[in-house]
């Protein structure tokens, strides 16, 4: 395993989004399923790569617990076999969050009477479902 400097692990942790390449996009849907992959974030009309909101990740990771988590990662590192239930159950949370996030800001654009904030809500929905 690489390890990483503290500077590292702090300039990869602020990142807003991680950015799944579309070879990663495709390996995780024929393990997978397209439908649970796809509902992990923004699929990139351009290239086919997924951009996943960091913030969700770290949620995803935390609600898994550190051992499922580990895991997880290592299994997605190393392409095991072992750790794969562990790959699909952060998958699916990730899914579930995003999903709940989208449902969140649907509502908040519903219910705001702030024509500004309306604005900006919709162009953020707009921006989930259609990423550039």
């Amino acid at each position: 395993m690489d390890m990483v400097t503290f500077t590292q692990f702090v300039s990869e942790m602020a990142q807003e989004e991680v950015i799944l390449s579309p070879a990663d996009v495709q390996r995780l849907k024929q393990q997978f399923g397209t439908t649970i992959v796809g509902k992990m974030g923004r699929l990139s009309a351009d290239d086919g790569s997924l951009i996943v909101d960091a913030d969700i990740i770290l949620e995803a990771s935390a609600s898994l617990g550190r051992k499922q988590f580990s895991e997880a990662a290592e299994a997605l590192t190393s392409e095991a076999t072992t750790g794969v239930s562990s790959v699909a159950s952060l998958i699916e949370r990730i899914a579930e969050l995003n999903d709940r996030r989208f449902i969140e800001l649907c509502q908040r654009c519903q219910d705001t009477t702030d024509r500004v904030e309306a604005g900006c809500l919709q162009r953020e929905i707009i921006r989930q479902i259609f990423p550039s």
